[in-house]
Formats: C-alpha cells, sequence, structure tokens
C-alpha cells in the first residue's frame, strides 16, 4: 500500500504544501478552522509522521529564533492567586514553554465555587477559550474533583498524585484514578535513594515520619518504599514508620513514644515540623539524630534530603501537554500517560555526611 505523503493531504485538501505543514504543527499562521480541516483530511487518508523527518526538521527550526505556537493555561485553584506554593514547578514550565514559542498563562478566579466543580471548571474553560487557549495544566489543584471533571475541548496534564486524595475525599471502598496525563514525583525511586544515601552514611535505623495524608498523596507510595526497605533490612534495621495525622509545634505524644520504642538512627521526614519536635525533645542534630527530609523547600534549607526537581516536572508538563495538543488530542484520553520524575539526593547539614 502506498504511503501517504504531505503532498498527497495538500492535494486532497486544496491546498499548498506550505499551509498542511504548518496546519499539523498546529502553527498559529493557519486559522483554527482550517488548521483542523486540513489535520481530518490527514486523518482519514492515514497521513503519518516520519519521526525521523520531523527530527530533522525540528533541529532546522530550533538553529533559527522560536516562533509562537499557541498560549497554554496554567490553572490556579488555591482560595487566592498569591497562594500557589509550587513556584519553582510553575517557573519551570514557563521557561520550557518559552522554548517550545509558548506562552504560558495563568488562570485564576476570584471566586471558586466549592461544591460546583463543574461550574468552576466551566468557567475556567471559557477564560481559556476567550484566550485562545487549547491545553491547560493543572497543577496539584487546591479542589481536587477538578481534576475529574471533562474539561472539554481542552487538553489536559495534571501535576501531582491525586488518586489518593480522591479516594480518601471520596470515602468510597472504590479507588479513583486521574482520567487524564499525569506528571508526578517518583516518589518510590527518590525514597529508594534516600535510604540508599543515609545507608552509605552509615546509618542502619532508618525512620520515616510522616502523616497520613502525605502518604495519601504520594499515592501509598511512601508506605511502599518503607514496606520494601524493611523487608530487605536485616531485622535489627527494621523500624515501623510513624504515621500521625498530629503535624503541629507542640510534639505529639505518639512521636515521643515512638522515638523510644523503635530508637531510629536517623528521621526521614515529610514535615519541616519534625526538626522542632526533635529540638523540644534535647536532640542535637546531627550528632544525636540524623534528620532528611523527603521533599527539600525553602522551609528546610540546609537539610540533607530529596531535591524533587520541580522545575522539571513543570517542564515535563509543558512537553507532555504539548506533544497532544500537536497530534490534536483533546478530552479525556482513552488511555492516560503517567511520567515520573526522579528527583536528586542532597547533602545538608542535618546529616553526618558520606562515610571514606
Amino acid at each position: 500500500m502506498k504511503e501517504v505523503t504531505l503532498r498527497d493531504v495538500a492535494k486532497e485538501a486544496g491546498v499548498s504544501l506550505a499551509t498542511v505543514s504548518f496546519a499539523l504543527r498546529n502553527s498559529p499562521k493557519i486559522s483554527l478552522g482550517k488548521r483542523e480541516h486540513i489535520q481530518q483530511v490527514a486523518a482519514r487518508m492515514g497521513y503519518r509522521q516520519n519521526p525521523l523527518v520531523s527530527a530533522s526538521m525540528a533541529r532546522m527550526r530550533g538553529s533559527r529564533d522560536t516562533r509562537y505556537q499557541a498560549t497554554l493555561g496554567w490553572v490556579n485553584d488555591m482560595p487566592n492567586a498569591e497562594h500557589w506554593h509550587g513556584q519553582k514547578m510553575f517557573l519551570g514550565a514557563r521557561a520550557r514553554a518559552e522554548e517550545l514559542g509558548y506562552v504560558l498563562d495563568e488562570l485564576f478566579l476570584e471566586e471558586i465555587r466549592h461544591e460546583e466543580p463543574q461550574a468552576n471548571v466551566r468557567r475556567f474553560c471559557q477564560i481559556a477559550r476567550a484566550r485562545g487557549i487549547h491545553g491547560v495544566i493543572l497543577p496539584e489543584q487546591y479542589r481536587i474533583h477538578h481534576v475529574q471533571e471533562e474539561w472539554p475541548d481542552m487538553a489536559v496534564v495534571v501535576i501531582g498524585n491525586v488518586a489518593g486524595e480522591l479516594h480518601q475525599s471520596r470515602m468510597k471502598r472504590h479507588y479513583s484514578y486521574c482520567p487524564f496525563h499525569n506528571v508526578v514525583p517518583d516518589t518510590f525511586t527518590n525514597l529508594r535513594k534516600a535510604y540508599d544515601a543515609l545507608y552509605l552514611q552509615g546509618y542502619r535505623r532508618i525512620g520515616l515520619a510522616s502523616s497520613p495524608w502525605f502518604n495519601w498523596h504520594s499515592d501509598n507510595h511512601l508506605r511502599a518504599a518503607v514496606l520494601e526497605f524493611n523487608q530487605l533490612a536485616p531485622v535489627s534495621g527494621r523500624v515501623p514508620p510513624f504515621l500521625d495525622d498530629d503535624i503541629g509545634k507542640k510534639v505529639p505524644d505518639a512521636f515521643a513514644q515512638w522515638l523510644i520504642r523503635s530508637r531510629p538512627d536517623v528521621v526521614l521526614a515529610t514535615h519541616f515540623a519534625v526538626a522542632g519536635w526533635l529540638k523540644q525533645l534535647k536532640f542535637k542534630i546531627p550528632d544525636d539524630l540524623g534528620l532528611a527530609h523527603t521533599n527539600l523547600g525553602p522551609l528546610e534549607r540546609g537539610w540533607s534530603g530529596i531535591n524533587q526537581r520541580d522545575e522539571l516536572i513543570g517542564a515535563s508538563a509543558v512537553d507532555l501537554l504539548s506533544a497532544h495538543l500537536q497530534r490534536n488530542e483533546r478530552g479525556i484520553p482513552l488511555h492516560a500517560k503517567r511520567m515520573a520524575v526522579q528527583g536528586c539526593w542532597m547533602d545538608g547539614q542535618t546529616t553526618r555526611g558520606a562515610m571514606v
């Protein structure tokens, strides 16, 4: 069977070869209606891009200044515009968007109707369409049910683990899954890296201190990593995790009891408050007890722990969204993809450093 070429598509659509090329790349040089018509003609004829030719052309285009392609939406559904906590993700996404020729536009509603996620999504979509946006990123939504809505005629990529939170918030026995393409931190691998780094520093009893919420937010990968480590460790090195909702300034009695009972030589924490707890309990860090964090942020400056690489997570979301926009894939996908981004270990002042 003869392979369908760009020239064949151009002849069938009654346009020039250059117009077909621009349309299949979703270039704004071609009107949206004409782009969609040409893309439909190409799909009907069975046209498939040659990946080697596409890569070569991309390199040629990359040698010139990047041209504007389209605007992408970054949906901020936090209580106020300044409340968004993932600034590094946003900055990484915006930088990557600029590299690819996109503009990343933040979408924010002054009023969120807490019990009406469908109405919220309709308003977000109205804003997006008015700004010529056809693809949106949903970064770790405050109103988690927004990721369960359809977002009609939009290409959607979700950042963060939301499946466990959906399950917990709905209080049902069945498990809820993110229906859209999803970029997440590779929590399981990150915990493996943390355990390996601490083990190389001479720590043998590594105890995880977290709340159930952080475990849910990791899609249970925190607990899974602990179970794997304890299964592989000798009996003398197995420390049960501390999972408690009481994260605050006052030391929970359960935490103090866990330290006495489990005797960890290093605590791997998901919350900065653990440092204050250890200080109140008169532990000197790292002389008496090591301390590390599963996701280093501004509040953990100087700690040892995992750099989750939020900038790369944001950039990866743009890459994934761009790919689906170029294939004109909108709405809830038939087969959602999940991209896990690995972090890296950072040595700080709260552990004793690698042993020679």
